[in-house]
């Protein structure tokens, strides 16, 4: 009756894991949780990089070139690195610090809604039981 099936693990690893498409998009989805999280540090960066640029300014542009064309594609591994971090890990336990600690109810809501679930499959299974002997006892007359 219910909705909800059991994950298939090996056609969700096909689907959403596998091949070029879904590695250039988890890259995607790194890199984007990597910028989120500097982003909380905006201020601190914004300050780090007025004071790298300080001493840019002073430097001959051959140098600058060759600075910029190794820490862009370096800043840009450490974003992915640090997003995927992020996802994997500090996700989970982020999650698992707020339900547990910043919740009244902490896991219990899950529960709650799994029993919410089996119950009112329960009741459906009673209401077609008496729909179809409601049907039975009509077809009878």
């Amino acid at each position: 009756m219910s909705q909800f099936t059991k994950m298939d693990r090996d056609r969700e690893r096909k689907n959403y894991w596998e091949g070029p498409q879904n590695r250039l998009i988890r890259l995607w989805v790194y890199s984007q949780r990597g910028l989120q999280e500097v982003n909380e540090f905006k201020y601190f960066i914004l300050a780090f990089a007025s004071g790298v640029a300080l001493l840019y300014t002073s430097l001959p542009l051959k140098l600058v070139i060759i600075i910029a064309a190794i820490g862009i594609p370096l800043a840009l591994s450490l974003l992915i690195v640090f997003g995927r971090w992020q996802l994997r890990k500090a996700a989970k336990v982020d999650q698992w610090v707020s339900t547990e600690f910043g919740s009244v109810l902490k896991y219990n809501e899950y529960n709650i809604r799994v029993e919410t679930l089996n119950t009112l499959e329960a009741i459906s299974k009673k209401l077609d039981k008496l729909l179809k002997e409601a049907n039975n006892n009509a077809s009878k007359k």
